[in-house]
């Protein structure tokens, strides 16, 4: 029924889900919820998930975990590090797995931005050079035109 809901396009859908996943007593209700918040990948999404992690059911503490690992936003990290205090072990588990996801998808983010740089970088260099080469033929063309010029 959650899917479906949000599946329909209802634009008051987001918001019923947020709160399924806050204040619904059933935790397969809760946890449908989420999966339905993270495949939504809507901006707010992680901060509904972040919430989650207060949740009083470990699974869905660690599924939220999980959730902000696919993600994978750095401006969660904050959050996640916090579940390091978790009273259970598999949360604490969790959370240093979800870090270390966090952390992956950044530098595989820093690496496509700076293979970019490098691209337009070179590029520059090469318009640059071709225009160098094209000044200097221009150069040789007047030097020549000199030499040869009828007086």
């Amino acid at each position: 029924a959650i899917q479906l809901l949000y599946q329909l396009k209802d634009p008051r859908a987001y918001k019923i889900l947020e709160e399924a996943l806050a204040v619904d007593t059933e935790p397969s209700v809760r946890r449908n919820a989420l999966d339905v918040i993270r495949d939504a990948k809507r901006p707010e999404s992680a901060q509904t998930m972040v919430r989650a992690l207060q949740d009083s059911e470990k699974e869905l503490r660690i599924a939220a975990l999980n959730a902000l690992g696919d993600v994978g936003d750095p401006l969660t990290a904050p959050a996640v590090a916090g579940a390091l205090h978790d009273v259970e072990p598999e949360v604490r588990t969790s959370a240093l797995n979800t870090l270390a996801r966090i952390q992956q998808k950044a530098n595989e983010q820093h690496r496509i931005s700076m293979e970019e740089r490098k691209r337009q970088y070179e590029e520059a260099l090469r318009k640059y050079n071709e225009e160098l080469e094209r000044r200097k033929g221009i150069k040789k063309a007047r030097d020549l035109y000199d030499v040869f010029k009828p007086k």
